[in-house]
């Protein structure tokens, strides 16, 4: 009991870490991806 108490626990704590790290991986991507939209339009303006 105490074995699969302890696997049930790793398991959630497991799924938490990979949800957080989900979480910061789209905020990441969020970020790069407002970063490049500004990025090129500034370029576009530069070129108008």
């Amino acid at each position: 009991m105490k074995i699969l108490k302890l696997l049930w626990l790793t398991l959630i704590l497991l799924t938490r870490a990979a949800m957080y790290c989900t979480h910061s991986l789209n905020q990441i991507i969020i970020t790069l991806v407002a970063f490049a939209n500004n990025v090129h339009s500034q370029m576009q303006t530069v070129h108008q």
